[in-house]
Parts: C-alpha cells; sequence; structure tokens
C-alpha cells in the first residue's frame, strides 16, 4: 500500500513552479497516477474495488502525462469551455479513484476482521468531494476560490494522514 499512498500525495498535492511561459508541477500526477495503478494491480486480488480502479488510473496516468508536457512545453489550449470540461473530467476521475480506494479498504476490513480505520477515511473523502465541488462551481468568485483552494489542501492532507494511517495499519505497524 505504499507506492498507492506516496501515489495520492502525488496526485492530491500540487506545487508548480513556473520558469517564464513554462509551468513544471514537482509533484507530477502522471508519476502518481502510475504507483496508484502499480499498487492496485498488487491489490487487485484483495478486493474488486482496486481491480475496478486501475483501468482508471491507467487512464488518467496518460492523461496526466499529456497535460504536464503541454504545461511544460507552454502550449495554450483555446477556450476556457474545453479547459473548464477538462479539469472537471480531471477532478472526477481523480475522486472516483479515491472512492474505489476507500470502498476496497472498507471490504478489506470486513474481510479481514480488523479496523483499518475505512469509516474516517471515506469521511475525508467524502470531504473533499463536497470542497472541490464547491470550489470548481464558484472558485470564479475570488474569495470563494482562494478560500476554496486552502480548504481543498487542508482538507486533502486530512485525507492523506488518514490514508497513511490506513496503509500502517494495513501492514501492521501499529
Amino acid at each position: 500500500m505504499k507506492d498507492l499512498f506516496i501515489g495520492m500525495v502525488l496526485v492530491f498535492l500540487d506545487v508548480n513552479v513556473g520558469l517564464g511561459e513554462h509551468i513544471f508541477d514537482v509533484l507530477p500526477d502522471f508519476v502518481g497516477y502510475f504507483l496508484m495503478m502499480r499498487n492496485l494491480e498488487a491489490l487487485s486480488d484483495e478486493s474488486q474495488w482496486f481491480r475496478k480502479a486501475r483501468p482508471v488510473a491507467m487512464g488518467m496516468m496518460v492523461y496526466s502525462a499529456v497535460l504536464y508536457a503541454v504545461d511544460a512545453l507552454a502550449v495554450t489550449i483555446h477556450g476556457r469551455f474545453v479547459s473548464f470540461c477538462l479539469g472537471l473530467l480531471g477532478m472526477i476521475a481523480s475522486l472516483l479513484i479515491g472512492y474505489w480506494v476507500v470502498t476496497g479498504v472498507g471490504e478489506l476490513e470486513r474481510l479481514q476482521n480488523r479496523s483499518l480505520e475505512a469509516e474516517k477515511l471515506r469521511n475525508f473523502w467524502l470531504y473533499m468531494v463536497i470542497i472541490q465541488a464547491i470550489t470548481y462551481a464558484y472558485g470564479w468568485i475570488p474569495m470563494v476560490g482562494t478560500m476554496g483552494v486552502i480548504a481543498a489542501l487542508v482538507m486533502n492532507i486530512c485525507f492523506l494522514t488518514a490514508f497513511y494511517r490506513t496503509m500502517d495499519l494495513y501492514e501492521g505497524k501499529t
């Protein structure tokens, strides 16, 4: 589950560095999706939910690699509507993968009859969905956009912290 956690860190945390017209994400999403995809394959025997998430992670790996290259080469995508739709689809796909992973953790918890704190993980995932949906829908309002980005960052960190605890419980470290 370690690669799954590292992949989620790369996907759910963004650190962008601008060099002139070029933008580089220090934590590239496509590497995160690759790590997630690899670990989802390893976990696929333990839950159908991990198996279900793997092809979407693969698609997101390709999609985010293309976006990374587009940003790095400073290629402009014309049309706000196209950018909005692509961003929305990417957000939905990443949250869907998160849902399947959280559901898979819940299934592991039931099957193995041990606590992996799946309910806490599910709650943080739900808060992430709500905050990201509000931010995406109303982010054009300056104060909502700024507060939404901050709230989303805090919630993503809370989710990742909870997932780290789940990973430790799964591996028997605590």
